[in-house]
């Protein structure tokens, strides 16, 4: 699998800056930086124009979905059998402030994340980190990597939601009725303020 990266956004030139025979999934950008999960190793792989392709995290567990903001670089750390396909046995959130050399990761342990639920399409920015509830009934986990809170947003029923973006303190949502028509992958788009998500989430234990 190839991860290629474009240096002008008015051009469909794409140039390969890492191959291999294992999988490269789920290639997430912020700036000259671009992170993803490395399956050969199920690590966390990074990449810049000047330090080249480099293994920036690994652990006692598969890294899963990663993303990156200004300041962090976040991932699920799991455990399991089915890890690649988004199940897991036993899951939590792991960061580092942002740094794209790998003697400067520094990884800190985040929330313990539930049991049982399908989690995917991670989004990060500031102290907020949100994932895609893959299953009925859909929605979003949202994490505060300072206190180590979780929250719960659940879409209305018949309603598929997608994890797209933190902005600033709002988390972005893409709402699809569903089953989803592959001509219309979305039906609005939906922001949920993270500042009040106590008068619409539901807290986690």
């Amino acid at each position: 699998t190839n991860v290629a990266v474009t240096f002008d956004l008015t051009s469909t030139k794409l140039t390969s800056v890492y191959s291999s025979p294992a999988v490269q999934n789920e290639a997430r950008t912020n700036g000259a930086a671009v992170v993803w999960e490395d399956w050969g190793g199920r690590v966390v792989r990074g990449w810049t124009p000047t330090g080249g392709s480099r293994v920036l995290a690994s652990g006692p567990w598969d890294a899963g979905q990663v993303a990156i903001s200004d300041t962090r670089i976040v991932w699920i750390g799991a455990t399991g059998p089915n890890t690649y396909s988004g199940s897991y046995e036993t899951a939590r959130l792991y960061w580092s402030p942002r740094a794209l050399d790998p003697d400067a990761i520094d990884i800190q342990a985040g929330p313990v994340l539930p049991a049982g639920l399908s989690l995917t399409a991670l989004a990060t920015h500031g102290k907020w980190a949100a994932l895609q509830r893959a299953q009925f009934p859909t929605g979003a986990v949202v994490a505060n990597l300072e206190s180590g809170e979780l929250w719960s947003i659940l879409a209305p029923a018949g309603h598929w939601y997608s994890v797209l973006a933190i902005p600033d303190s709002q988390l972005l949502l893409a709402d699809a009725v569903y089953p989803v028509q592959q001509s219309q992958m979305l039906d609005r788009l939906v922001r949920y303020d993270l500042a009040k998500l106590a008068d619409y989430a539901t807290k986690l234990p």
